[in-house]
C-alpha cells in the first residue's frame, strides 16, 4: 500500500486529487499497466486544469496561446476522417517544457518515457510468445513518486514565469509584510518554496539579487529593495547551503559597486545569516569594509562577521574612540548589538560596554539618549563592581554630569541599586559629580 506515502491534499487541484486516487487504487491492486494509463492521463489533465485556471483567472496569455492551440489541434481528426489526432499530448508537454517554468528537462524525458510506456500498456503491444506488456512494480511506483513531486503538486504559477509572479507578488504584500518576517517567511515557503526545485530556486535568488544589488537605473526594483532583501534572506534561511555553493562559484554576485544604501542592505543579511559574509569576493569585501565608519546612524558597528571571532570583535568595539564617543545609535541597532552579545552568552560584556558607552558621551543630548538605550534596560542585572565604574563614568564625564537630566536619571540609579547592594548616601557621596533627589522615588519619574 502507497496511499501513506502521498498527500492528497497537496494536490493543487481537486479534479486531479479524484483522478489520482485512481492511479493509487491501480496500484495497490497491483494493475500496473492501469495506474500507469491512468497516471499519464491524471498528468496530462492536471497541465490542462491549471493552463485554464491561469487563462481564466489571471488573464495570462501564455497560458491562452498554449490552450489555443492544443484545443485546434485537439478537435482535429485524421486525414481519413475517421478518428481523432493523438499527437497533442506529446505537443502541450512539448509547449509547456519549453515556453514555461514548470517541466524541467529531466522531466520532460520522464514524461516522454511515460507516454511510451503508456501506449504500451493501453494497446495490445506483444511480446514474442504473446504477452501483453506489464511495467514492473518498481518502475510504476518510480513513476507515480516523481510526477506526484513535479507536476501534480505545484501550482498553476508555475506554468507562467514564477519570477515575475513572485516579485509582483511582494510588491502587492510587502506593507502587510513590513515587519512580520516570519508570517512573510511561511506565506512565501508555502506558496512558492516549498514544492521549488533547486535549479529555480536557485534562479529566483540570482535576478532578486540582481535587482537589489546591481539594477540602479530602474526606479521600481530600488522601492522595491526591502521587500526583495526579506525575500532573499527566506531563500537563504530555507537553503542556505545551496545558495553559499553558488555565490561561491559565481562571481557575479560580487561584481557589484558598494554604496552606502546597498552597504545598509548587505548589513542586515550579514547579521541574520551566519557565515554569509565569508562566501563573497575579497574585492567585495575589502570594498565594503572601507564604508562601514561612514554609513549613517553608525550602522557599521554591526560588523561582528568582519572580525576572527567575539574577543576580536569586542576588543575593536571598545577601542574605537569614534564609535563611542559620537552621538550614538538608533534603537534598532542597539537591539541588534544586544541580541549578538546575548546569543554569545556575553551578557555581563554587554553591561560593560554600555556603560563605557555612556560613559564615552559627546553631548548632553547623546548622553540623555543612552541612558534611555543603555543604561535603564541593565541597571536591574548590574554588578556592585559595575556600579562603580558607571559611578565613575558619570563623575568624569562633564558632558554626563552636568546634563539637565543627570539629577532625575541618578536617582533612577540610586532607587534602583542601593536597596539590592545596601548602599547609603556616603556611597554615593563618594562621587562629587553626581548628583541626586535623595527624598524622591523613581516612581515619580
Amino acid at each position: 500500500m502507497i496511499s501513506s506515502w502521498f498527500n492528497e491534499n497537496n494536490i493543487y487541484s481537486s479534479k486531479t486529487r479524484n483522478y489520482f486516487k485512481e492511479v493509487i487504487s491501480s496500484y495497490n491492486n497491483e494493475n500496473f499497466r492501469s495506474a500507469i494509463v491512468m497516471l499519464y492521463s491524471t498528468v496530462i489533465s492536471d497541465l490542462i486544469i491549471k493552463l485554464q485556471e491561469l487563462r481564466d483567472s489571471d488573464g495570462d496569455k501564455k497560458a491562452q496561446t498554449i490552450l489555443s492551440q492544443i484545443e485546434s489541434k485537439r478537435i482535429q481528426k485524421s486525414s481519413n476522417g475517421t478518428q481523432y489526432d493523438s499527437s497533442w499530448e506529446r505537443e502541450i508537454v512539448d509547449k509547456i517544457a519549453k515556453e514555461t517554468d514548470l517541466i524541467e528537462s529531466h522531466i520532460k524525458i520522464k514524461l516522454d518515457h511515460l507516454h511510451d510506456i503508456r501506449n504500451l500498456c493501453a494497446h495490445p503491444a506483444l511480446s514474442s510468445e504473446y504477452e501483453l506488456y506489464q511495467p514492473s512494480k518498481e518502475e510504476t511506483v518510480a513513476f507515480i513518486k516523481e510526477l506526484y513531486q513535479e507536476i501534480l503538486v505545484k501550482p498553476p504559477y508555475y506554468i507562467g514565469s514564477v519570477f515575475d509572479k513572485l516579485t509582483d507578488d511582494l510588491v502587492i504584500q510587502k506593507q502587510n509584510f513590513h515587519d512580520d518576517y516570519d508570517t512573510l517567511k511561511f506565506y512565501l515557503e508555502k506558496r512558492y518554496f516549498n514544492r521549488m526545485s533547486d535549479k529555480m530556486f536557485l534562479m529566483i535568488y540570482k535576478k532578486l539579487w540582481k535587482f537589489i544589488f546591481m539594477k540602479d537605473e530602474d526606479q521600481q526594483c530600488i522601492d522595491n529593495r526591502d521587500i526583495n532583501l526579506k525575500c532573499i534572506r527566506v531563500m537563504l534561511n530555507l537553503r542556505k547551503e545551496l545558495i553559499f555553493k553558488e555565490i561561491k562559484g559565481d562571481e557575479s554576485y560580487s561584481d557589484f559597486s558598494p554604496n552606502p544604501e546597498k552597504c545598509d542592505l548587505l548589513i542586515d543579511l550579514f547579521i541574520s545569516i551566519p557565515k554569509l559574509y565569508e562566501q563573497f569576493s575579497p574585492l567585495l569585501r575589502e570594498t565594503f569594509e572601507t564604508m562601514l565608519p561612514d554609513l549613517p546612524a553608525r550602522k557599521g558597528v554591526l560588523s561582528w562577521y568582519i572580525h576572527k571571532d567575539f574577543d576580536e570583535y569586542y576588543t575593536w568595539l571598545i577601542n574605537d574612540e569614534a564609535i563611542n564617543g559620537e552621538t550614538g545609535y538608533s534603537r534598532p541597532i542597539v537591539d541588534a548589538l544586544s541580541t549578538y552579545f546575548s546569543n554569545n552568552g556575553m551578557d555581563i560584556e554587554w553591561i560593560d560596554y554600555s556603560i563605557l558607552h555612556f560613559s564615552k558621551s559627546g553631548s548632553f543630548d547623546s548622553a540623555d539618549s543612552r541612558f534611555n538605550l543603555f543604561i535603564l534596560p541593565i541597571l536591574n542585572k548590574i554588578s556592585k563592581d559595575q556600579l562603580i565604574v558607571l559611578m565613575k563614568g558619570i563623575n568624569d564625564n562633564f558632558q554626563v554630569y552636568r546634563r539637565g537630566r543627570s539629577w532625575s536619571d541618578n536617582t533612577k540609579i540610586v532607587n534602583e541599586t542601593s536597596k539590592r547592594f545596601q548602599l547609603d548616601d556616603s556611597f554615593f557621596s563618594d562621587y562629587q559629580n553626581f548628583r541626586y533627589n535623595k527624598d524622591i522615588d523613581e516612581d515619580d519619574f
